[in-house]
């Protein structure tokens, strides 16, 4: 079996390939439960990012879904734009 950190690394990736994020830019979500039940990463992320309010559009790439995102304080939807002054950007 592979081990966890890497198995991580496969589901970041998948992420990243998916919707340009990582598993820490989303809410938390109970991984190492998916690890031991065997689920595949590519899988691990789609349903990760339908929990996040993304879906694919037309052309099979995730986007935010904008009609389930809620806006926090900042004006920001949940996963804060890279330059949010909340998460340290401009």
């Amino acid at each position: 079996m592979i081990e966890f950190k890497d198995w991580m690394t496969e589901v970041d990736f998948s992420l990243d390939r998916k919707a340009g994020i990582e598993s820490g830019d989303l809410a938390d979500w109970n991984y190492r439960d998916a690890w031991v039940d065997g689920m595949r990463p590519k899988d691990v992320a789609a349903e990760v990012l339908e929990e996040n309010g993304f879906a694919r559009n037309a052309l099979n790439i995730w986007m935010p879904d904008e009609e389930n995102l809620s806006l926090g304080s900042c004006g920001c939807t949940d996963y804060h734009m890279a330059d949010c002054p909340t998460r340290g950007g401009i």
